[in-house]
């Protein structure tokens, strides 16, 4: 049961993601970044604010979730409240096989936090379907 200090760290959470960098962070992976394959996204992080930005991101949500994952966190209210990380996984599990050739732990605590019950599970199945709907609109307005 969740209680007022994992509230607090939720929120404090929340705060972090408002830090400018992070912003930035944050903008390049939600909105920017649509590759298309393996390649496109090796390319994309490879250097530059890319590599930075994807490194910031990532490992945010990562350490976010490690937090969920060893208690520190109450895990079903960090769930309730972290559409960003189901959002980013969603959006990059397609390549993870290839980004894990590079970084093997990249997402493992994300998936792992997911994937310990169904309403990880239900929500990402939702989130896959934003992806998949955003990807589908942008073929579609490539196309026109």
């Amino acid at each position: 049961m969740a209680n007022h200090h994992d509230a607090e760290l939720v929120l404090k959470l929340y705060d972090l993601r408002r830090e400018t960098e992070m912003r930035k962070a944050r903008t390049f992976l939600g909105f920017e970044l649509w590759p298309s394959s393996s390649e496109d996204l090796s390319k994309a992080i490879s250097a530059g604010d890319g590599n930075r930005y994807w490194r910031q991101g990532t490992s945010f949500w990562t350490m976010a979730a490690q937090l969920a994952l060893h208690g520190s966190v109450d895990e079903q209210l960090f769930l309730e409240t972290s559409g960003e990380m189901f959002f980013f996984y969603a959006k990059f599990k397609p390549f993870l096989a290839d980004i894990r050739k590079t970084q093997p732990e990249a997402f493992l605590a994300i998936e792992t936090l997911i994937n310990r019950s169904q309403a990880g599970k239900d929500k990402l199945a939702y989130f896959e379907q934003r992806v998949a709907g955003a990807r589908a609109r942008m073929q579609q307005a490539a196309k026109a």
